[in-house]
């Protein structure tokens, strides 16, 4: 999943007859605003002093899932608010707001756009033209607690096999050599929204062969099928993941572990600069990265992930 800047037209709401003071032009920018993001508008603000003052708006991951930003953003853009200026979307979601947004081809040099990733830059396009300019990308990783793992006579055995992407099969079977409580054994996010359908198709990406060409989705049954049942023998035959996970998102997984002592959660790149509690600080620094889970014979060579 990536996420982009998109940059729209300000609609302003009207001016009174009386000549207005000059005051720093606002840039309203609307993300999931992190300390990093914070510490980058601070220094941009004190440079541009009394000239251009950013001003940012809040959509935490903490108050509002995936789809909720959205529909917010959507709803405030159709509106013409001009409360928005810049904002952050999902890689997926260019097409959908490239409507609402300035093109940004005039302002980016061949140079500079070689600068930029080309899988990031390609979903920036829309109808071949330059909507978005990529910020930053979040990867799927598996994260285990490894001071659970080393308890384990074996643990080099399978600490090899977790980050080398560990399958399905084993995973399973390494649950059986020590308990975790309320079957906390590996969290994935299965509420209804789209961060369940981002390991679907993760799952369904590991298989040799391609399932989407020409802008056509081929669906076959039987790969279709062996996906669904493995998530669903997750939960109801091999237990390593408790039923809870069919209401979790990213931020709630993560604290599920946590408060449940598991072992392991799929979570992006930037799971580990959650916030959390003193007492589960110390849990979160533990936790180790590495591949996600696959079926055995598929995606061996891992020449994607470290490419990433």
């Amino acid at each position: 999943m990536t996420s982009f800047l998109l940059i729209t037209y300000v609609f302003p709401t009207g001016s009174g007859l009386q000549p207005a003071k000059v005051h720093a032009k606002k840039i309203y920018f609307v993300d999931n605003i992190s300390n990093a993001h914070k510490k980058v508008i601070e220094a941009f603000n004190k440079k541009y002093d009394g000239q251009i003052e950013v001003v940012a708006i809040n959509l935490s991951f903490d108050k509002f899932s995936t789809n909720e930003r959205k529909e917010l953003l959507a709803r405030y853009l159709r509106n013409k608010s001009d409360r928005i200026d810049v904002f952050t979307v999902d890689q997926i979601w260019v097409p959908r707001f490239a409507k609402w947004a300035v093109p940004l081809t005039p302002y980016y040099s061949k140079n500079e756009k070689g600068k930029l990733l080309n899988y990031a830059l390609e979903t920036c396009l829309y109808d071949n033209v330059l909507m978005a300019v990529p910020l930053y990308i979040d990867i799927a990783h598996l994260y285990y607690r490894d001071d659970v793992l080393r308890k384990l006579p074996n643990y080099h055995e399978f600490q090899t096999k977790i980050k080398n992407s560990i399958t399905w099969e084993d995973l399973a079977e390494l649950s059986k050599n020590f308990p975790v409580s309320k079957n906390a054994y590996y969290i994935f996010q299965a509420d209804n929204y789209e961060g369940l359908i981002c390991s679907f198709f993760e799952m369904m990406a590991n298989g040799k062969n391609s399932f989407y060409r020409n802008d056509t989705l081929f669906l076959s049954e039987s790969r279709f099928k062996k996906v669904l049942n493995q998530l669903l023998k997750n939960i109801y035959q091999d237990k390593i993941s408790p039923g809870k996970v069919i209401d979790l998102k990213e931020n709630e997984s993560l604290d599920f572990l946590l408060e449940e002592d598991g072992f392991s959660v799929r979570g992006w790149s930037s799971l580990k600069a959650r916030e959390t509690t003193p007492e589960h600080s110390s849990v979160l620094k533990k936790l180790e990265r590495a591949p996600t889970p696959h079926f055995a014979g598929e995606f061996d060579d891992l020449k994607i992930f470290d490419k990433c």
